[in-house]
């Protein structure tokens, strides 16, 4: 800042506690993404309580992005570990073909699934 040069941090935003000094630029809606019922992969439409996943085994990308961090974090309000395949999707379309096919389950942004992928 001496310098009249400004660094910015984007990260996903983990918990709705305000920060200082931060404003909330984006926001989207996670999908959940299930091949075990085609009852459930209906529609977009269909909404999932996270204490109903809480026991599934995530498909999880790396932590460098934040979406592992949110997936653990949302499934640790039900006062339950996340149960993660041991290893790691290099891209979100990689999560996405291994929940698709039954590896494990997701959360996606929707923005990141691609359309013929079912997800809650």
């Amino acid at each position: 800042m001496k310098n009249r040069e400004f660094d910015l941090i984007f990260v996903p935003v983990i918990n709705k506690k305000s920060y200082k000094n931060s404003i909330r630029l984006y926001e989207e809606e996670l999908f959940f993404i299930d091949n075990t019922d085609a009852t459930l992969n209906q529609g977009a439409s269909a909404k999932v309580q996270i204490k109903d996943i809480r026991d599934k085994t995530f498909v999880m990308v790396p932590d460098s992005c934040g979406l592992s961090a949110i997936t653990r974090s949302l499934i640790r309000t039900t006062t339950s570990e996340v149960k993660e395949y041991e290893g790691k999707a290099l891209s979100y379309q990689v999560l996405a073909d291994w929940a698709s096919n039954g590896l494990g389950f997701a959360l996606l942004p929707k923005s990141k699934i691609l359309p013929h992928i079912a997800k809650q």
